[in-house]
């Protein structure tokens, strides 16, 4: 099954982009995704999630990481619009929301993570599951899904058109010193991605405080960027354009 993912994904996201035919395999990825018996389910989600975004090697620079979508077109090989093939995707995640939602409850954190990144692409645009995924926050137990959580209701604000609220609400977390440094981290990273705004002397103290062997452990598990955790130095890489350290 991992051989056949591999090389659908070779098929349908080469070089990180959405082909045409991409809507129709996302509720096969989910049926794969919700039998336990299966051992490529958290591939299978991966691909759902990359699938449902543009040009997914760009989410890398700031601010780009919670966009869907581009302002500009994105055309494949064919002449494609690749924006098309993408709101398809999104749509198809929709309609198969409620299988995704029970994941969040699956043994396997990195299953939960992984649906978490496809769920929060789904169209139609439903504010009740940003309630779902606060709620989810509070009761999940593991670090990475909880960085993964508060990365994705930072994507479903910016999906909501609430860039303020979520700018406010990703900053009570990475301001919190009662926060788990984990959770600090998720906030720091929303917070990043949200605004180009240079980031204020109380955020760059936060910065500092963050254990770098626990910043490169959590985002190596971060489904936005996964492709980073093949070059050797690729998150410290990405962590350092993030915070733009050497632009102190």
């Amino acid at each position: 099954m991992s051989e056949a993912l591999t090389r659908l994904r070779w098929l349908l996201c080469f070089e990180g982009n959405t082909s045409a035919s991409s809507a129709f395999v996302v509720p096969m990825l989910v049926r794969i995704a919700a039998d336990t018996r299966q051992h490529s389910r958290v591939q299978a989600l991966q691909l759902v999630g990359d699938l449902a975004r543009v040009h997914i090697f760009r989410m890398e620079t700031r601010g780009l990481m919670l966009q869907t979508m581009g302002s500009t077109p994105v055309y494949d090989a064919s002449g494609y619009t690749e924006n098309w093939a993408v709101d398809a995707v999104r749509m198809m995640v929709g309609r198969d929301a409620g299988p995704l939602i029970e994941l969040l409850h699956d043994n396997d954190p990195q299953v939960r993570g992984r649906a978490i990144y496809a769920l929060v692409t789904a169209l139609p645009v439903d504010s009740n599951l940003l309630e779902l995924m606060r709620h989810r926050l509070t009761v999940e137990e593991d670090a990475a899904v909880r960085l993964t959580l508060v990365v994705g209701i930072a994507q479903h604000f910016w999906e909501l058109d609430q860039v303020p609220e979520a700018l406010d609400w990703s900053r009570e977390i990475w301001s919190n010193p009662g926060s788990s440094a984990g959770l600090r981290l998720g906030g720091a990273i929303a917070w990043l991605n949200l605004t180009d705004q240079e980031a204020a002397p109380e955020l760059r103290r936060v910065l500092d405080q963050l254990p770098l062997p626990l910043v490169r452990e959590l985002s190596l598990q971060l489904p936005w960027i996964s492709w980073l955790s093949y070059p050797a130095d690729g998150i410290d890489l990405w962590w350092q354009q993030l915070t733009d350290v050497e632009g102190r």
